[in-house]
């Protein structure tokens, strides 16, 4: 059974070195904090960094967690078990990690880490095949930036709604051998394809709010995310023009 563990910022690796130590090998199988490649893009390069996935939080796979649970209360980094019902004796959460979140990590993990994500830069009305964690969630994406390698994908976790960031790879970076097989690899299943379609607005379009956020606004069209359907324009808020992002779902074109 897989469990989480919240603990401070700062002190995983140092909590999962602990019980690894403490425990028998057949108590504690697995225990780590989940990381990810993030991506930042310096001088036209792409350069890989690993992060936390979720700070603050160890995973333990173990069939013992009454040991475990006994040998946290000794740990001063130990801050709690994260689940749904409390020890009424501790006031502590202990609860195994859900099936659906478990399913969820072991798609994106590979030894702990989420790679990061090939994406075909979508041109036109190109598609562009997605390779890595990021392929079965392509329809799950908030907002997705090709030019600083990231995108978000929200999920429901260990309880909560969180925002996760995946790190991008594209034609455009230095090759990674293990990408380079997948592409290469015919017999691989079809993996999500962004699709980048018109959707009706353009830059330099007039829109009209009628989501009635913004009144009868209108607006002039700067930026167009045709997969995120939405569109970057300015707004006056608090006597100062700021730009805002609106759902293509809330505006209508105003025909000239």
């Amino acid at each position: 059974m897989w469990y989480v563990i919240q603990t401070r910022c700062g002190f995983e690796d140092e909590l999962a070195e602990r019980l690894k130590k403490k425990l028998k090998a057949e108590d504690c199988r697995e225990c780590f904090s989940p990381v990810f490649e993030d991506v930042k893009r310096t001088g036209g390069e792409s350069r890989i960094s690993r992060k936390r996935l979720f700070p603050g939080y160890v995973l333990i796979d173990t069939e013992k967690p009454e040991e475990v649970y006994e040998m946290l209360r000794t740990v001063g980094e130990f801050t709690r078990l994260l689940g749904s019902e409390k020890d009424p004796e501790e006031d502590m959460l202990f609860i195994p990690v859900s099936e659906e979140d478990c399913l969820f990590l072991q798609s994106i993990l590979s030894e702990g880490v989420m790679r990061v994500s090939f994406v075909e830069k979508v041109k036109g009305t190109q598609t562009g095949r997605i390779i890595g964690p990021l392929a079965r969630y392509g329809n799950h994406i908030t907002k997705l930036e090709f030019r600083k390698r990231w995108a978000i994908v929200e999920a429901e976790i260990f309880g909560k709604h969180r925002k996760i960031k995946f790190g991008l790879w594209t034609d455009e970076d230095e090759k990674i051998p293990w990408i380079e097989a997948r592409r290469k690899d015919t017999s691989m299943p079809a993996e999500y394809l962004l699709v980048e379609t018109d959707i009706g607005i353009h830059p330099g379009d007039r829109v009209r709010d009628i989501s009635g956020i913004y009144g009868d606004e209108i607006f002039l069209v700067e930026e167009v995310n045709p997969l995120q359907r939405t569109i970057r324009t300015k707004a006056m808020i608090f006597g100062e023009l700021r730009p805002i992002r609106l759902s293509a779902d809330q505006v209508e074109k105003i025909q000239e």
